[in-house]
């Protein structure tokens, strides 16, 4: 059983945890691909539900559709379904998300704020180039709406105007700020065919702290993973002594340089859950189901925002409502008990329509310490859009870009057919995080009526890309 909350505020449960704060926080929320507030909530939606909005002064929030929701003005009914069904599958118009995201700021920052943001799919690439736009070009102060646009501009520009512009931009109209936590659940690089990498979106030392919750299972084209790019810890040029990232360019680290000065590298941290795209960031199945992978990786991520001391207030029933202990985060994070052995239980098969009911597991109690709400979660179905949706598969036999990253993590790109082709995991010589969820997974089988198509010789689950080195088992 749950232990008792933790009791503040003279003897009485305060509603919020922490109850308060030395700092205001302001909360920027980018939903997925396709993704609104609806029944089929993605982990995005759901922590936006969870966060405390009734006082401006001690916290405000933002929330974003994502990509592929938004109703355009610019043309009629027709166009404007068009431009969407592009929109979510090749993530066009994106610059209309990132500089809506920046007017919040612009219109709401004061200083001493933190700014964390939290975001799930492209929604994760958009707030990522938003965090590269802060980088670059700063922070307008309120009022400065016509310069927007201008400022975004000055962000894309790469070459040598483009850089002066951006570094005269900043010294004389711009403010320069830090961002306090950035949670993202599987970023996806692709922005739209034939666009390129938007600057400071794979590292930018704005940033103080780093999580990302990675899908092992997904194999789409459209959702490569992108990974954080890490910092190495000797320059190969010795006159610098500077760290030397790989994956990108040598002005971006020329200009981090210049105007990060001292700032201490991003504290990053990316672990790998099982499930495709969907399962790890939400919106497979109803966010009132009982049981779903997507509740592991959510769960982690307020963990982790309470192990950051981030400030953010959190409702202490909403946090229960999730099968957290208020007392196992608040007012210090408690360590983990062991998980739970799977014994007799079996992974459950997917649903003909992810909206069936016949995913939730009924027979689980609605009463049940962490422990035990990771173990029905981590056997609940995995839902592969390339097997429920053919349609995907019409990108599958088109020549795109690839994206790989190599053992010494090194970036390369490569141009073919991805053929539904399971994930590449980069960098593994520096090690790799799996939740210990995964390992719940493997131990277990699956129900009788389907065996894992990735591995139809084993009644078991097995993450379906290649693993070289042994992973880190993460809490």
């Amino acid at each position: 059983m749950m232990s008792a909350p933790h009791n503040i505020n003279n003897g009485k449960i305060s509603s919020t945890i922490p109850p308060e704060h030395s700092s205001r926080t302001l909360v920027l929320c980018f939903d997925g691909t396709g993704n609104a507030i609806d029944k089929f909530h993605t982990n995005v939606a759901q922590l936006f539900s969870m966060l405390k909005k009734d006082d401006r002064s001690k916290q405000m929030v933002y929330y974003q559709t994502g990509i592929g929701t938004y109703t355009t003005r610019k043309s009629g009914i027709i166009t404007s379904m068009i431009a969407k069904t592009l929109d979510a599958m090749l993530g066009q118009e994106i610059d209309s998300h990132i500089k809506d995201g920046y007017e919040f700021l612009m219109q709401n920052y004061n200083s001493g704020d933190r700014i964390c943001i939290f975001e799930f799919s492209r929604g994760a690439y958009t707030a990522r180039a938003l965090a590269g736009m802060i980088h670059k070009v700063g922070l307008l102060s309120p009022s400065n709406k016509q310069h927007i646009t201008y400022a975004y501009d000055a962000f894309l520009k790469t070459d040598r105007e483009g850089w002066e512009m951006a570094t005269e931009f900043k010294q004389s109209f711009s403010i320069d700020i830090d961002i306090e936590f950035v949670g993202i659940w599987d970023s996806v690089g692709s922005i739209g065919v034939g666009m390129p990498g938007l600057p400071f979106s794979n590292a930018n030392t704005t940033i103080k702290t780093f999580r990302h919750a990675l899908s092992l299972d997904e194999r789409r084209v459209r959702f490569q993973s992108n990974a954080w790019v890490c910092y190495e810890n000797k320059d190969s040029n010795e006159e610098t002594g500077r760290p030397r990232p790989t994956g990108i360019t040598e002005q971006e680290l020329d200009w981090s340089t210049e105007f990060s000065g001292n700032k201490p590298v991003t504290d990053v941290e990316e672990v790998w859950f099982s499930g495709c795209h969907s399962d790890v960031g939400g919106g497979s199945v109803p966010h009132t189901s009982r049981h779903s992978l997507n509740r592991i990786s959510l769960r982690w991520m307020i963990r982790q925002c309470f192990l950051a001391n981030t400030g953010i207030m959190f409702s202490t029933n909403s946090i229960r409502k999730l099968g957290m202990d208020p007392a196992s985060l608040y007012p210090e994070v408690v360590p983990r008990p062991d998980p739970l052995p799977v014994d007799d239980l079996t992974i459950k098969h997917p649903s003909h329509l992810p909206t069936h009911t016949g995913i939730l597991l009924c027979e689980a109690s609605p009463h049940m310490t962490e422990e035990e709400e990771d173990l029905h979660d981590a056997l609940a179905p995995s839902y592969d859009q390339l097997e429920l949706t053919r349609l995907w598969w019409l990108l599958e036999l088109v020549p795109m870009k690839l994206r790989y990253v190599t053992m010494s993590n090194n970036v390369l790109n490569a141009f073919g057919l991805n053929l539904g082709r399971p994930r590449f995991i980069g960098g593994q010589r520096r090690g790799v995080n799996f939740h210990r969820s995964v390992k719940t997974r493997m131990d277990a089988r699956y129900e009788s009526t389907q065996v894992q198509k990735t591995n139809d010789s084993s009644h078991n689950y097995t993450p379906r890309p290649v693993l070289r080195v042994e992973p880190t088992w993460i809490d």
